[in-house]
């Protein structure tokens, strides 16, 4: 289908941009082409171009979103692989470029064209849904050492700003009057119907980094693709929208337009308390390819649906009667460790809620008299460990006191024995009252130690505990300050609408109110670009003011003589770089000169190798005319031999008129020999020439 026709078809659900979009479409088709449709067409998956950190970012943005949700009672995002694709490409497009909604326009018009080559309006308008696009773009700090750790770091925190702008929060975490309860888990959950679905993209460079994410509605995901043996395909999904159920998956391919395989719900396996689905079937190896596509069908009525029936048929279903919802290329989605990680992932949610149930069993079939008792028995064991913590270090502190009453022991003996030695020289010096006193501080000392080691237990627990108090005051205030923010947005909104026009006397438009909402939201997006520009020149700016404060203290330390020195070997250094600065541009014109010598002697070979080129052919001309003379020579010799032989024979018999003959052939010979001798000149002074 041609670009214009489906560009054609768009104006007529968005008139805004109508004229801007025909006349950047031309400009920009055969870059899209190049960029998307090449990319679609790789034998090689899509999503091992990214590096590994980097799908590790995407993961952490959308876990910290989803926590958020969750925190708020909303439905999980699930992941949207087609809006990946976008979103990749599109965030490439953000590292060099400014923000374009109609490229990006551009860009998801043709990836669903691609896909989805309908003919019919109705399924045109179940495919295209409205989508909402938040992004970011910034550049890395200056002087700042790249690495992926930093990289990561930097992308997690520009991924925590979707959630401080007013516009995209909105998006991420709207409440809408549509939205419906539903319980899941031992608690209820509120699931907004217009954003269940989003597609992240994240890429970088060696200045910048761009993200983008896209908020859609989907009424169906696929979650799994998967090869689990050889010619089979697994196909698992999700369906979002409880009204409809899915009734067939068919597998057909792009250039031909022709069906592959068609499956009905009597081999598709349906959980109606998660909503998900699975189906196996076979699919050779060729036709597990990104020229072959997957579609989903949906009805209404899923309650009606009977699956896994092996009565049914799929070659009796009608198409006409159902809606496609979803259809992505026959590739493996997501990656393999992509898909380990989320098994791994899965066990452990089933072993948690196997835990949780067995607790909750346990709990509820024991009395409240094992509760209390087993309370007692862990506060007497919390008593009988602090009980064994006090006879430890009593038991060392009897220790110590028994090692130091040895040591005095001893000290008292080598005393004596130093005594008598004194006495025999009459010196004797009593030093029992200066024992008795070190005793006594050593055993202060002791207690001492003791109390603080208990202070500090005692500290560091008051402090644990107001730590974890000022958590969860934090936690409850960032939850009241979101509310008022919300509240504050739609008591914004109220009083927009009851307004009035002085001049006109009547309530303002709708169209006035979004187009407040957009300035707003541009002002707000202003602000996150200038907190980061603060941030960046605030440290840019402790940065210089920490060199400037080394450099005074290097200037304290300098004395007069050593400036002195300084100044002299600065000198002399810019003396030598004049001097290396001469020689270079001396060897420069050397350098020039050399140059131009070479091309003119160049030219002059090239001039002298077409003269001898011609010298060479006139020569080869002229041997060659030689060779020719030379042949009439010999032949011209060899029939005078012969008439000379004939003429000797002749003489005999005949007279006179014989030898007048003789003279008449030798002069014909005469001249034969003159032409030979003037060739001869004329080749050697071509020769010399």
């Amino acid at each position: 289908m041609n670009l214009n026709k489906i560009l054609i078809y768009k104006q007529t659900n968005k008139n805004k941009y109508k004229n801007l979009i025909i006349n950047q479409a031309n400009h920009k088709q055969q870059f899209i082409k190049q960029k998307i449709h090449l990319q679609l067409n790789k034998q090689k998956d899509i999503y091992e171009i990214d590096e590994q950190f980097l799908k590790k970012a995407k993961k952490a943005i959308l876990k910290n979103i989803n926590d958020i949700r969750q925190q708020k009672n909303l439905q999980i995002f699930e992941v949207d692989g087609l809006y990946n694709i976008i979103n990749q490409q599109y965030s490439q497009f953000l590292l060099n470029n400014k923000q374009d909604n109609n490229f990006y326009e551009l860009m998801q018009i043709y990836i669903y064209t691609y896909l989805f080559q309908q003919k019919n309006r109705k399924q045109k308008n179940q495919i295209l849904q409205d989508s909402q696009l938040c992004f970011i773009s910034a550049q890395y700090e200056q002087e700042q050492v790249l690495s992926e750790q930093y990289i990561y770091n930097y992308i997690i925190e520009l991924g925590y700003l979707f959630l401080e702008s007013e516009q995209d929060r909105v998006h991420l975490l709207s409440n809408n009057n549509n939205i419906y309860k539903q319980q899941y888990k031992y608690k209820i959950i509120y699931i907004d119907p217009q954003n269940n679905s989003i597609g992240i993209g994240v890429s970088c460079d060696e200045q910048t980094v761009s993200i983008v994410l896209t908020v859609c509605e989907n009424s169906i995901v696929y979650t799994r693709i998967c090869k689990p043996q050889l010619n089979t395909i697994e196909i698992r999904g999700k369906v979002l929208d409880q009204s409809l159920g899915i009734y067939a998956i068919k597998v057909h391919n792009l250039e031909k337009n022709q069906d592959i395989q068609v499956i009905g719900p009597e081999f598709i396996e349906f959980n109606k308390q998660k909503q998900e689905f699975k189906s196996i079937f076979q699919l050779q190896k060729e036709e597990f390819n990104n020229q072959n596509l997957v579609d989903l069908y949906m009805r209404i009525m899923p309650d009606s649906i009977t699956y896994m029936n092996n009565q049914g048929n799929s070659e009796n279903i009608q198409f006409k009667h159902l809606q496609i919802k979803q259809r992505m290329p026959v590739i493996v989605f997501p990656d393999l460790e992509d898909q380990e990680e989320e098994d791994m992932l899965e066990r452990q949610k089933i072993e948690e809620e196997i835990r949780f149930q067995e607790e909750t069993i346990n709990i509820n079939n024991k009395n409240k008299y094992k509760l209390y008792q087993q309370f007692f028995i862990y506060l007497f064991i919390s008593l009988y460990i602090q009980q064994e913590i006090r006879n430890e270090l009593e038991i060392s502190i009897q220790d110590a006191s028994r090692q130091h009453f040895e040591f005095l022991q001893h000290n008292e003996k080598l005393q004596e024995e130093i005594k008598k030695l004194k006495q025999k020289n009459n010196v004797y010096v009593e030093q029992s009252s200066e024992i008795v006193m070190n005793e006594h501080k050593y055993l202060n000392t002791l207690g001492h130690v003791h109390q603080i080691r208990l202070d500090l237990k005692q500290i560091q627990e008051k402090y644990n505990k107001m730590c974890m108090e000022l958590q969860q005051q934090l936690i409850i205030k960032q939850n009241k300050c979101n509310e008022i923010k919300e509240a504050f947005q739609e008591l914004k909104l109220e009083v927009g609408r009851k307004a009035i026009n002085f001049k006109t006397n009547k309530i303002l438009d709708e169209k006035v109110l979004e187009d407040l909402k957009i300035r707003e939201n541009q002002k707000s997006k202003e602000i996150q670009e200038l907190r980061l520009i603060i941030l960046k020149l605030r440290n840019s700016y402790l940065k210089n003011q920490k060199s400037l404060l080394q450099k005074d203290e290097i200037a304290q330390d300098l004395h007069l003589i050593d400036f002195e020195q300084l100044k002299i070997e600065n000198q002399t250094l810019n003396q030598k770089i004049q001097e290396r600065n001469e020689e270079l541009n001396k060897l420069k014109k050397k350098n020039n000169e050399s140059i131009q010598i070479l091309t003119h002697t160049r030219e002059k070979m090239l001039y002298i190798s077409q003269k001898n080129d011609m010298v060479y052919d006139q020569k080869v001309k002229i041997n060659k005319e030689l060779d020719d003379f030379r042949q009439r020579f010999k032949a011209i010799k060899i029939t005078k031999e012969e008439n000379y032989k004939i003429i000797q024979n002749q003489n005999k018999k005949q007279g006179k008129f014989q030898i007048i003959f003789f003279i008449y052939l030798i002069i014909q010979q005469i001249n034969i020999y003159i032409y030979i001798y003037i060739f001869i000149q004329i080749y050697i002074q071509y020769c010399k020439f």
